[in-house]
């Protein structure tokens, strides 16, 4: 046996890397094309484009992560369908709710400044 630290059902992780991933590449073009950053981090426009790059390039390993990782046990797979019960998905969709929350109010803050 190997340690794990846990398992989730495979749509779930999928859904769950993709629209994480799709968060941070949004940040990241917003760094790279606007090269601003809030008032309160005095950084160059260089460092904040680098920043960019640097998001984009990890959203897009994370959303490529949810379809090539493996995330379920080989048990799981015989006996539930990929999607898990009800409470996944209602997890899921809080934890959707909860990311777009933190956007909108980091989306707020940068207009501000």
């Amino acid at each position: 046996m190997h340690p794990v630290l846990g398992y989730l059902p495979q749509h779930i992780w999928e859904v769950g890397s993709v629209t994480l991933g799709a968060f941070i590449v949004a940040f990241g073009v917003w760094d790279l094309v606007t090269g601003l950053t809030v008032p309160s981090e005095r950084r160059k426009p260089s460092t904040v484009r680098a920043r960019g790059v640097a998001q984009i390039a990890l959203g897009v390993a994370l959303a490529i992560s949810g379809f090539v990782i493996n995330s379920e046990d080989a048990w799981d797979r015989q006996h539930h369908n990929h999607w898990g019960g009800t409470w996944d998905v209602a997890i899921l969709i809080v934890w959707i709710a909860v990311l777009l929350g933190i956007t909108g109010s980091v989306i707020r803050q940068r207009r501000r400044g």
